[in-house]
């Protein structure tokens, strides 16, 4: 191409593999085309473009990214996909109030449905005045726990997970 060509060229990589094999794209059409990872469009008209990438289930798009062409100019892009963080939410703790050496059920969910949770963790933060007193606990490993080890007192409770 010479250097006094209205035109450039525009490529982009997805990354993971993983991302490109589930059905990563990208455009720079608002997706009236959709082009394969590593593909080059070549012969852009100068001017400023938006490449978008495609919605792929189990992942998380990157964000669109504006660029502008020059004359005789190759942009290279990366898009990276990530998946999405895993949600995590109580969903009982019973008896709720307790009394000191009763038996307490903590029950959690976390998701998304699609993804493996590898992780679980319950943790307590005894609470002084309303203060947590940042001495965690953990407390277990399972989507679900018993407990009648809690000292009187007050509690935060928290449940997060981790995804594979």
């Amino acid at each position: 191409m010479e250097d006094d060509d209205p035109f450039g060229d525009v490529s982009a990589t997805i990354i993971p593999a993983q991302a490109v094999t589930d059905g990563g794209q990208w455009s720079v059409d608002d997706g009236a085309s959709w082009n394969n990872s590593g593909a080059a469009l070549v012969d852009l008209p100068i001017g400023s473009y938006t490449v978008t990438f495609s919605t792929v289930t189990d992942w998380v798009a990157p964000n669109a990214q504006a660029i502008t062409i020059t004359s005789g100019g190759l942009i290279n892009l990366i898009g990276p996909y990530t998946r999405p963080l895993p949600t995590a939410a109580i969903t009982s703790i019973t008896p709720n109030p307790a009394n000191l050496g009763e038996m307490i059920s903590m029950t959690g969910t976390a998701g998304p449905a699609e993804q493996t949770i590898i992780v679980y963790e319950w943790s307590v933060d005894r609470l002084v005045g309303g203060v947590e007193q940042g001495a965690v606990t953990v407390l277990g490993n399972e989507d679900e726990f018993l407990t009648n080890s809690l000292t009187e007192g007050d509690y935060r409770i928290f449940f997060r997970s981790l995804n594979s």
